[in-house]
């Protein structure tokens, strides 16, 4: 590990990837898409002037989780991304330094000038790799920290680079010795001045997680020396020990390391398990081959006989859900039906499939809607069941406030024009955050239906000073793209506001195609819905492995 590995080369460059590949939480639909925002930033860059002089709102954007429970982002203002990019590249030698303390973690952030900007080690490759580290342990003692990113002590981030004592002995943002007053200072200004929690979404946040977690590291390893193995991924953390009292000793230590920063484990997740009985599930194995017995890659399956046989096995897939209580299986079953190109020979028989999945498996949605744009670019869908299908699912869930499915529903609609009710652009303004109402408002606009936009509704929303609040990006899109003549009320507020106008910086785009159909020129040779990634961020399954995740707050 160096330097350059985790912060890049050079320091432009990391300021443009991080500013526009690194602000929005992962898994959006593509009109979610960032240009310019960095020519913006240029002239605060070179200068380093900080702008968090007073306090902005986030936008907030409420996810799905696997099991059915649900994670917050929070989408920080421009000012924020501006000022982390002049912190980071600033102090990143002395950051560096920090990270070097200890080797138990795998989640520090290698920065990519490609894709997503701030990598961390895989699900799948940390439970290959703690697998390996702890094959020789009689019992692990496996927990994680609770709520980690929304529960960070914001003061807390100089405790950790430069110790608690000297930290409180000097709190001046712009301290000189004590550097991490000014990131205490930028997170705070971003979240309206509260000190509880830190911008979760943004990749930035990987790097100030990092901080804390190394800071954990070190004092754990004050309290038990080099002897024991500790592997730490983001908030998950795995323990070896040779005996019950051990592990509970190290329990006992690894939860005051975890104290000493203001933060606690989570008792739910928090056990001693022998080794023999620290197991992972068989079913996606039994899924992975029933589906290449389907495909004709397994010809031994079972299921490579009829399609009454697949029908029978879409039941299995609800069924095991069931029984886990996990809609992940779900989500991991529409991925290798992708990888294996089934739908061209069994459509008939998935597409009732993937309507179950979203009424039932809402988490699902991201995967179902992308999977019906594709085949609606290559062979066309019943438009009318799909818009009932999303009309039932919007009405459902944006009461809900739940924009992760609001979105995607959204976007499925926009892509293949879908009518979207009235009520449901009522219930997303007046439930659901900035993203989903930008989208909403993109869909009518895209697809105008015969009653009139609720704009009276939206402009109560935003209020006189929006762009210092948690609607920043409706107000400034609905300006910018959408005729809403906000531009003054756009202004009101720090003079950098203008720069993203001078700049023509878009943070939407609604001309965005599928990434799955990225730089094709003839939609008929694409055979999968899904593009390939490998999510550093979600807790589903990835790519080219599986297993089972231990929940992040992130």
């Amino acid at each position: 590990m160096d330097e350059d590995e985790i912060f890049g080369v050079d320091a432009n460059t990391f300021a443009e990837c991080m500013l526009e590949s690194g602000f929005y939480p992962e898994n959006l639909p593509p009109v979610f898409k960032i240009t310019n925002f960095h020519e913006a930033a240029i002239p605060y860059l070179k200068s380093k002037d900080y702008l968090s002089k007073k306090p902005t709102e986030p936008a907030i954007f409420n996810a799905s989780k696997r099991g059915g429970s649900r994670r917050v982002f929070e989408l920080p203002n421009p000012i924020f991304m501006i000022d982390a990019a002049i912190f980071f590249s600033e102090y990143r030698s002395e950051i560096f330094e920090h990270f070097k303390r200890t080797d138990d973690s795998l989640s520090v952030p290698r920065f990519h000038d490609c894709g997503r900007p701030a990598r961390i080690t895989s699900h799948s490759d940390f439970h290959r790799i703690r697998r390996q580290k702890l094959a020789t342990s009689r019992y692990i003692v496996r927990t994680d920290v609770s709520r980690y990113f929304h529960s960070i002590y914001t003061h807390s981030i100089p405790w950790a680079l430069h110790g608690k004592a000297d930290a409180k002995k000097d709190r001046k943002p712009d301290s000189a010795e004590v550097f991490g007053n000014r990131l205490d200072h930028i997170v705070r200004q971003s979240q309206d001045g509260q000190t509880v929690g830190i911008p979760v979404g943004p990749d930035f946040s990987r790097y100030t997680s990092e901080i804390i977690g190394k800071a954990i590291d070190a004092k754990f390893r004050e309290f038990h020396g080099d002897q024991c193995t500790i592997i730490r991924h983001v908030d998950d953390i795995f323990i070896g020990a040779d005996d019950h009292d051990e592990a509970n000793q190290l329990l006992t230590g690894i939860r005051d390391s975890i104290r000493q920063f203001q933060l606690d484990v989570n008792d739910s997740k928090t056990t001693v398990v022998p080794t023999n009985l620290d197991l992972e599930p068989f079913w996606p194995v039994r899924i992975r081959r029933e589906i290449e017995g389907f495909s004709g890659q397994n010809p031994k399956a079972s299921g490579s006989s009829t399609g009454h046989d697949f029908v029978y096995f879409l039941d299995e897939i609800v069924r095991i859900a069931n029984e886990e209580n996990d809609d992940g299986v779900v989500k991991y079953s529409l991925r290798k039906m992708d990888d294996l190109k089934l739908w061209e020979d069994y459509w008939q028989l998935v597409e009732p499939f993937l309507v179950r999945a979203a009424i039932n498996f809402p988490h699902c949605w991201d995967y179902i809607a992308r999977i019906v744009s594709w085949r609606a670019r290559t062979h066309g869908i019943d438009r009318e069941l799909w818009a009932r299908v999303a009309s039932k699912s919007l009405s459902t869930q944006s009461k809900a406030g739940q924009d992760s499915e609001v979105c995607w529903a959204l976007w499925l609609a926009k892509e293949v024009k879908l009518p979207i009710e009235l009520n449901i652009h009522e219930f997303v303004l007046d439930r659901c955050g900035a993203l989903a109402a930008t989208l909403a408002l993109d869909v009518y606009q895209s697809n105008p239906q015969k009653f009139k936009y609720p704009q009276a509704k939206l402009l109560e929303r935003i209020g006189d000073r929006p762009m210092v609040g948690d609607n920043w990006l409706l107000a400034y899109e609905a300006d910018r793209l959408f005729g809403f003549k906000l531009k003054t009320k756009n202004l009101n507020g720090p003079a950098f506001f203008g720069e993203l106008y001078d700049n023509d910086t878009e943070f939407y785009d609604p001309g965005a195609i599928p990434a799955a159909f990225a730089d094709i020129e003839d939609p008929s040779e694409v055979e999968s819905a899904l593009e390939d990634v490998k999510s550093y961020y979600d807790d589903d399954y990835d790519d080219e492995h599986f297993e089972v995740e231990h929940d992040t707050d992130y």
